[in-house]
């Protein structure tokens, strides 16, 4: 059993994170499945990847408080 990508989306804009993920369900295999899981700002995305590891995290830099990464 092939194990799944955790992935994580932080945008803040909901059309933009909806779009990523059709265009990632578009190329998804059945060899590699995956999770998609968004979060609508910085914090809210850090307090995801404190809970459990990702292997993927797509970041908007243009979130409100981005700027001290």
């Amino acid at each position: 059993m092939t194990e799944r990508l955790q992935l994580v989306v932080v945008d803040d804009d909901p059309a933009f994170a909806q779009l990523v993920r059709l265009r990632l369900l578009q190329g998804q295999s059945a060899s590699r499945p995956f999770d998609l899981e968004r979060a609508a700002t910085l914090e809210a995305g850090i307090e995801l990847v404190d809970a459990a590891p990702r292997d993927l995290i797509l970041l908007d830099l243009g979130l409100p408080g981005c700027d001290d990464l």
